[in-house]
C-alpha cells in the first residue's frame, strides 16, 4: 500500500470517526428513561428511532465472584441453565422465538454480572420482555437439565486446557488475586462442578435471580412511555427476594511481588508487570484508560516504540486494563525470544514506567490516544447494542448508568498531569507483581532465530 493511499485511508477514517462522534454523542446525550419497579427491578429505556430494531438486555447481579465457596462455576452455569425451560416454555424454546422473528440472542457471565440480551424488530418487543420475565420468574429446575448443562460446561473447560491465553489468565489470577472472589476465571473449578446438587442450583437461583437484583434495559426503536407499560406487566407482578450478601472485595495485604514464573503452550517468552488500580467507578479510570492506549496500542506507541523497533527485545507487546467493581489490574508486557532474558525485558518494561513518572507525555501522544479512545467509544455507540452495553455495565459495574453519559467527557478532559500523576500512583515496587512466562517446550531453531536476529 502507498503512502498516498494510506493516508488517504486514514483522513476517511477520520471523517467518519466525527461524523460518528458527533452521533454518538448526540445519542448519549438523549434521556434515558430510569424506572424502579415496587418489587425492585430497575427500567433504563432510550429511544433510538434510527433503524426499526430493539435491544433488550437484562444484566443481574451475579457474576463469578458471587459463586458460593465450594461451589466455583455456578453463576457462568446457570447462564446455560436459563436456556433450558420454564414452566411455559420448553429447553431452547427461547432462542428459536427470538430466531422466528429474526432477532438473535445470547448471554456472557463475568466477574461481576450475568447478562441476558436479544436483538430483534421493535415490533416484536413484548416478546423479548415476557421471555426475559418468564424465565426470571419460572425457571424450570431439573435434575436432567443440571445434568446435561454441566456436561455443556465441562466440555468448555476441556476446550480451553490447550489455549494458552487461557492457561496463563488462570495462572495470573491466582497469583493476583490469592483467596479472593476474582483468583478464578468466570468458568469456576471443575471439582466444585461435579459436586453441585440440584439443591444448590436452587438456592442459588431463588437468592440471585430476583427482579431487585436486576437491570432491565431496552434501547431502540420504541417509545419509552409505551416499553415501561409492557415492562410493568411482565415484571411488576413479580415479588422480590432477599438477595445474598455480595461479599468483600477488599484484597489481602501481599509481600511477594515476584517475579512469579509460569509454563504454557506457547512459542516464545512473555514477560509482564502488573499493577493493582482502583474499581470501575474511581476518578483515576479514565486516565488509566488513555495511557493504556499511549502506552501499547498500535505500533507507534510507546512500548512497540521503545521495545520492539528501537531496542529490538521483544517481538510484540501487550497490555490488559481490567475493570471491575473491585480492584482492578493494570497489565503491560511483552513477548519476546528465548535469547532475550526475562529479566532484561523486565527491566526495560519498569524504565517505560518510570519515564512517564519524571515526564510528560507529548502533546501528539495525548491526542492520538483520546481520539483513538473516543473514536472506539463512539462506533460502540452506534448501535442499539452497544448503547444497551454501556448504560449496563455503567449502572451495574459502576454504580449509576449517569456515568455512560458523562464517559467522553471523561476521556476528553484527560491531560498531561492527570498521565503522570496516575503513573506515579499505582506504577510503583510494592504495588508491582511480575511475571516470567515460559514455553512448556522450547524449541531450538526458535532460539537459534533469536541469535542470528541479535547479529544483524
Amino acid at each position: 500500500m502507498s503512502k498516498q493511499t494510506r493516508a488517504a485511508g486514514v483522513l476517511i477514517l477520520l471523517c467518519v470517526a466525527v461524523c460518528l462522534l458527533t452521533q454518538g454523542r448526540a445519542a448519549a446525550e438523549r434521556h434515558v428513561t430510569a424506572h424502579v419497579l415496587e418489587n425492585g427491578l430497575q427500567v433504563l429505556i432510550l429511544e433510538k428511532r434510527t433503524v426499526p430494531v430493539v435491544a433488550v438486555q437484562v444484566w443481574y447481579r451475579v457474576g463469578s465472584r458471587h459463586d458460593p465457596e465450594e461451589r466455583r462455576g455456578i453463576a457462568h452455569l446457570f447462564e446455560h441453565m436459563m436456556f433450558r425451560g420454564s414452566e411455559k416454555y420448553g429447553p431452547e424454546e427461547h432462542a428459536r422465538l427470538i430466531n422466528d422473528v429474526g432477532g438473535s440472542s445470547n448471554a456472557y457471565t463475568f466477574f461481576d454480572m450475568t447478562v441476558y440480551h436479544e436483538r430483534l424488530p421493535s415490533s416484536e418487543l413484548e416478546l423479548a420482555l415476557e421471555l426475559e420475565a418468564d424465565r426470571m420468574d419460572r425457571l424450570a429446575l431439573t435434575q436432567e437439565t443440571l445434568d446435561t448443562e454441566r456436561e455443556v460446561v465441562k466440555e468448555e473447560f476441556r476446550g480451553y486446557a490447550d489455549d494458552p491465553f487461557f492457561e496463563v489468565l488462570s495462572q495470573a489470577l491466582e497469583i493476583l488475586y490469592p483467596n479472593h472472589p476474582y483468583g478464578l476465571t468466570p468458568l469456576g473449578r471443575m471439582a466444585d462442578l461435579e459436586a453441585l446438587s440440584l439443591d444448590d442450583c436452587q438456592a442459588f437461583y431463588e437468592s440471585r435471580y430476583a427482579p431487585n437484583n436486576a437491570v432491565l434495559v431496552i434501547v431502540g426503536d420504541t417509545d419509552a412511555a409505551n416499553a415501561l407499560t409492557l415492562c410493568e406487566k411482565h415484571f411488576g407482578g413479580m415479588t422480590s427476594n432477599r438477595t445474598a450478601s455480595p461479599g468483600d472485595l477488599a484484597l489481602e495485604p501481599r509481600e511477594e511481588i515476584g517475579p512469579h514464573k509460569l509454563r504454557a503452550a506457547i512459542p516464545v517468552r512473555a514477560t509482564a508487570l502488573a499493577f493493582y488500580v482502583p474499581e470501575a467507578n474511581h476518578a483515576d479510570t479514565a486516565p488509566l484508560r488513555v495511557l493504556a492506549h499511549i502506552l501499547w496500542d498500535g505500533e507507534s506507541s510507546r512500548l512497540h516504540t521503545r521495545l520492539v523497533r528501537d531496542r529490538e527485545l521483544a517481538v510484540a507487546v501487550l497490555g490488559h486494563h481490567q475493570v471491575v467493581q473491585g480492584p482492578g489490574v493494570f497489565a503491560c508486557g511483552a513477548a519476546h525470544l528465548p535469547n532475550i532474558s526475562s529479566r532484561k525485558v523486565a527491566r526495560a518494561l519498569v524504565q517505560e514506567l518510570g519515564r512517564l513518572k519524571k515526564e510528560d507525555v507529548t502533546d501528539g501522544e495525548l491526542e492520538k490516544a483520546r481520539k483513538q479512545l473516543l473514536a472506539a467509544k463512539v462506533f460502540e455507540r452506534y448501535t442499539a447494542e452497544g448503547l444497551a452495553d454501556g448504560l449496563g455495565f455503567a449502572e451495574v459495574v459502576e454504580g449509576d448508568y449517569r456515568c455512560f453519559e458523562d464517559e467522553l467527557d471523561d476521556f476528553r478532559r484527560v491531560n498531561k498531569a492527570d498521565i503522570r500523576r496516575v503513573a506515579n500512583e499505582y506504577f510503583t515496587d510494592a504495588n508491582r507483581v511480575v511475571f516470567f512466562v515460559r514455553p512448556k517446550r522450547s524449541n531450538p531453531l526458535i532460539w537459534l532465530y533469536g541469535v542470528i536476529r541479535s547479529l544483524f
